[in-house]
């Protein structure tokens, strides 16, 4: 069997567009690893390359006298992530949390396909847009949010200082002091936190910890600075 120059030349053009759509989805998958989300690298690798595989299939049924349409691919693929995006959705206490989570996977998704169609600068701008926003947003809008310290009391049956600390972690607001106190007879812990934060990231907070088994009551309030 004899492999011919337009094998060839095909075999490398997929080349390039497997590496491109890696290379893209890695450098958003470390933002999300390094915020210790549930799509990091792994998931954003594989559905940026899936996505620009799934592309690349459809347009080499363009041959002549068939009809195939890459837009349907790229339909169902839009479909596909859609029901991936709703699993990273959860619902916490009265807030949603895993929005940005969803967002991102489903542009990463549209990253893929631009690689897949060949449009390697849409894929480009749209790499450097989604970057900017997971990075620069945040900073910006803890600069126009009103950032106070609150105190946090919690009464659970254990203790969960590691437990808060860790969310108060991925909440992105600071941690200032943490003083934990058990009750002998009754084996209740009182937990008393003084933390960094804007209201919204605080009642997530508040909600996030209100789940926890061991928690009974859980209260914040803004103190004087």
């Amino acid at each position: 069997m004899v492999i011919s120059q337009v094998d060839i030349s095909e075999f490398y053009n997929l080349l390039t567009k497997i590496i491109i759509s890696i290379l893209c989805g890695l450098v958003i998958g470390i933002n999300r690893e390094r915020k210790q989300k549930a799509a990091g690298i792994k998931t954003n690798v594989l559905i940026c390359l899936g996505s620009t595989v799934y592309t690349y299939i459809s347009l080499l049924n363009l041959s002549p006298g068939m009809t195939a349409d890459p837009n349907r691919a790229m339909a169902q693929i839009i479909s596909g992530i859609g029901f991936l995006g709703a699993g990273a959705i959860l619902r916490s206490g009265a807030g949603v949390i895993g929005l940005t989570t969803a967002a991102s996977i489903w542009v990463v998704a549209a990253i893929g396909a631009a690689i897949g169609i060949g449009a390697y600068h849409v894929a480009l701008v749209t790499l450097i847009g989604v970057m900017l926003v997971l990075i620069i947003v945040n900073p910006v809008y803890g600069f126009f949010s009103f950032v106070r310290e609150y105190e946090f009391t919690i009464i659970s049956t254990s203790s969960v200082k590691k437990i808060f600390y860790g969310i108060v972690l991925n909440s992105g607001a600071d941690l200032i002091t943490q003083k934990e106190k058990i009750f002998d007879d009754s084996g209740i812990y009182k937990t008393k936190v003084r933390v960094n934060g804007g209201i919204k990231v605080i009642k997530q907070i508040s909600a996030l910890t209100e789940e926890i088994d061991q928690v009974e009551k859980i209260k914040f309030e803004l103190k004087d600075t």
